[in-house]
């Protein structure tokens, strides 16, 4: 909910995850909009293919680093993730 936003405010304690994957499902078209747009499409795909939970810290971090060198193995099912990955790649077009 807070992608689309100019100003992003977190406690300390906030965790923020993008868990589709987890669920075998796409990402929503915000997520697979705006994501790129904040993080870098390297980290969008991390964040959406693993499905991991990050704390508000490494977000921060993560929406004012470069491209991400790290390296996650995709366990995830197979037709969700390409979904995503396509998703992110090109986005939904709102006309």
């Amino acid at each position: 909910m807070t992608l689309p936003m100019d100003v992003r405010i977190a406690s300390e304690k906030a965790r923020f995850g993008f868990v589709f994957a987890k669920l075998g499902i796409v990402p929503e078209a915000a997520s697979s909009w705006f994501l790129p747009r904040i993080v870098g499409i390297a980290n969008a795909l991390d964040l959406c293919l693993s499905g991991r939970i990050v704390d508000a810290t490494e977000a921060q971090a993560l929406a004012s680093s470069g491209p991400s060198t790290r390296r996650t193995t995709c366990r995830r099912p197979p037709a969700p993730s390409r979904a995503a990955l396509r998703r992110v790649r090109r986005p939904c077009r709102w006309r």
